[in-house]
């Protein structure tokens, strides 16, 4: 099984429906999202830590704006292919 750090990287990409994860995972996804585009130089370190409030919110919608927040500032989806479909 390949790890989630290692699933959001392109060579192994998918794309994830957050509406069927719950809270934990849809932060952990986002950190990893997160960390993810600041190793590969996509995302500022700044940006990330400006998110973090989102990211560690109790409210899974805040977590979820995080996540669209990145995919807006970056171009990279994770959540939806360019087509706008999940899969």
């Amino acid at each position: 099984m390949i790890g989630l750090m290692e699933q959001i990287k392109p060579e192994n990409k998918r794309y994830y429906d957050t509406s069927k994860f719950n809270l934990e995972a849809t932060q952990l996804l986002a950190g990893n999202i997160g960390h993810y585009l600041i190793q590969s130089g996509k995302l500022l370190v700044s940006d990330f830590l400006d998110l973090q409030r989102l990211i560690q919110s109790e409210d899974i919608e805040s977590v979820r704006l995080a996540i669209y927040t990145m995919e807006a500032k970056t171009s990279i989806n994770f959540t939806t292919k360019e087509d706008g479909n999940l899969g």
